[in-house]
């Protein structure tokens, strides 16, 4: 994922380890509560809802990780659709309904 962030041309303007703090930030959140963390997260995310390329490239990200250990399982999917749905993508346009 480290290799991604470095070699896209739109997220390499982003400090790998300012990435890295901000995702342990809300890793924290949701070993603390679930719910909270879930919504604190899709906050951040909606902040992205009306810039197509931006929304699109992060559920492409978000696609990416879910394939990482080569098992994008349905639960996974689900998330993503949650992300979907919050940014007024449709699933089906990443194949995941």
């Amino acid at each position: 994922m480290m290799g991604f962030l470095r070699n896209s041309d739109v997220l390499s303007v982003f400090d790998a380890q300012e990435v890295i703090s901000i995702f342990e930030k809300y890793s924290k959140q949701f070993d603390f509560d679930h719910q909270i963390g879930q919504a604190s997260a899709l906050q951040v995310v909606a902040k992205l809802k009306g810039k197509d390329s931006e929304s699109r490239l992060m559920v492409r990200v978000c696609c990416a990780i879910g394939a990482a250990d080569g098992n994008f399982d349905e639960h996974e999917k689900a998330i993503v659709s949650k992300i979907c749905n919050e940014l007024g993508l449709n699933p089906k346009d990443f194949d995941l309904a």
